[in-house]
C-alpha cells in the first residue's frame, strides 16, 4: 500500500498591516484619473498611464496595495492587470522555491 502525501498547507500574511500614504504619487497632478483605466486593448493609452507611474516615488506602494487588493483593472505601479498576474505568479513561484531556514 502506498503511503499517503501530506500536504502541508501555507497561510500567506497579509501584504499590507495598513494602507500606504500615495498622496505623493505622479498621478496625483493628473487631471483625469481615467487615464489609469484605458480600454483593455489601448496599448497606446496604457502606455501612457505607465510613463506617469515611472519614477514615482510611491510607485513600489502603489503597486503593493494593487497586489494586496487584488486589483482587476486599471494601472497601478506601472503595471496593468496581466503584468500584475503575471509578476505575482513568478513571486509566488520563487517563494515555493526558496528553502525553509535558509538551507539548501
Amino acid at each position: 500500500m502506498a503511503a499517503a502525501r501530506r500536504v502541508a498547507r501555507v497561510t500567506m500574511p497579509p501584504l499590507l498591516d495598513v494602507v500606504p500614504d500615495l498622496s505623493a504619487g505622479a498621478c496625483r497632478d493628473v487631471a483625469d484619473p481615467d487615464v489609469f483605466f484605458p480600454e483593455v486593448d489601448d496599448e497606446v493609452g496604457a502606455a501612457r498611464a505607465k510613463r506617469i507611474c515611472t519614477g514615482c516615488p510611491v510607485r513600489s506602494a502603489c503597486l503593493a496595495l494593487a497586489l494586496a487588493s487584488d486589483e482587476a483593472h486599471g494601472i497601478f505601479g506601472g503595471l496593468d492587470p496581466k503584468e500584475r498576474g503575471s509578476w505575482s505568479r513568478r513571486v509566488a513561484a520563487a517563494v515555493a522555491l526558496t528553502p525553509v531556514g535558509g538551507a539548501a
